[in-house]
């Protein structure tokens, strides 16, 4: 009679070299071996050597992480790292990823290169929006997608990671936006006077190359506020002098997209503003701010009734203006 002993070959489990040998005595486990008549088997046997099974349960494992340098790094460029295993791996039948958290957004670096040798590299591509102040955090743990990691003998590669604490990695993908306008204050504007508005950005931004322009919409119709001062910080003012003609009497309306005008607004990236202002206008209340540069005219003149007037007797003549007028 025989009996089948089994054993899971576990990771970690090596012998390449002279092989796996069977040791003696059988352990009983508090188990019995006997036969029929109830005689205990002899529990020893002769060790037998078995010089050609070989085990390889070793899993390859990560012995070093390589990030990125220590850095502020920007839109287009990339978040790289390298996993060097304890032997040789071959990725096969997918894309391998590894989370990494920027600024409370996951984003993944994804496997680029290394299938065969002991290093894989991993690549993120930062795009505009992509911020971190305080560094990115790697995630702890390889994502296989499908894919698997194996050395030569086919033993899976453990995939927990022991990432180190990166706070130098630091993403600038700010998008420049204005966040706040700041309005003139409520009053009348006649003829002559101006109009300040200053955009407030959340960051530094600069203008070259031509003049942007925001609408600024009258009740006589839409003029124009036209850049003034401020490139490369992040206040721009915006002016606009009142023009004959000009009136509004129930509070200016600002427009929600700024024109370039031929002009580019950039940060110290390169990273083109936002023109759309519709959130800082929403934040803007300008019902206070009025206009009133329509010059008063005269519309109809009434003369005195015919007839011959005499010496001593007054001319009487009634003019009348588009508005009421004040005479001092």
């Amino acid at each position: 009679m025989s009996l089948l002993f089994k054993y899971t070959v576990q990771s970690g489990d090596m012998d390449i070299i002279d092989g796996i040998q069977i040791l003696s005595p059988l352990v009983l486990n508090a188990g019995s071996i006997s036969d029929n008549a109830g005689n205990n088997s002899t529990l020893t046997h002769i060790p037998i050597p078995t010089p050609a099974l070989l085990v390889n349960g070793d899993a390859p494992y990560v012995t070093d992480i390589i990030p990125i340098a220590n850095g502020t790094y920007i839109p287009g460029e990339d978040l790289t790292l390298d996993l060097t295993f304890n032997e040789n791996v071959v990725v096969a039948g997918g894309t391998p990823s590894i989370d990494v958290d920027i600024g409370g957004v996951t984003r993944t670096l994804n496997y680029v290169s290394g299938s065969g040798t002991s290093t894989l590299s991993f690549d993120y591509t930062i795009v505009p929006g992509d911020v971190d102040e305080d560094g990115v955090a790697f995630a702890n743990t390889l994502a296989l997608n499908g894919a698997t990691i194996r050395d030569v003998d086919s033993n899976d590669a453990f995939l927990d990671l022991d990432m180190p604490i990166t706070p130098g990695k630091i993403v600038d993908g700010l998008i420049p936006e204005v966040t706040s306008i700041d309005v003139p204050v409520d009053a009348t504007y006649l003829l002559g006077e101006q109009l300040l508005f200053t955009l407030n950005y959340n960051t530094d931004v600069t203008i070259t190359g031509g003049t942007p322009e925001l609408d600024l919409i009258l009740d006589t119709g839409t003029v124009h506020l036209v850049y003034n001062s401020g490139s490369g910080t992040d206040a721009h003012i915006y002016r606009y002098v009142v023009q004959n003609g000009d009136q509004d009497l129930d509070g200016i309306v600002l427009g929600t997209l700024l024109n370039n005008n031929g002009a580019t607004l950039q940060d110290w990236k390169l990273t083109n503003a936002d023109n759309n202002l519709t959130t800082a206008v929403g934040g803007t209340t300008t019902t206070g701010i009025l206009v009133d540069a329509n010059t008063p005219y005269v519309t109809s003149i009434t003369p005195p009734a015919d007839g011959d007037y005499s010496s001593g007797m007054d001319l009487d003549f009634t003019l009348t203006f588009n508005e009421v007028v004040n005479v001092n």
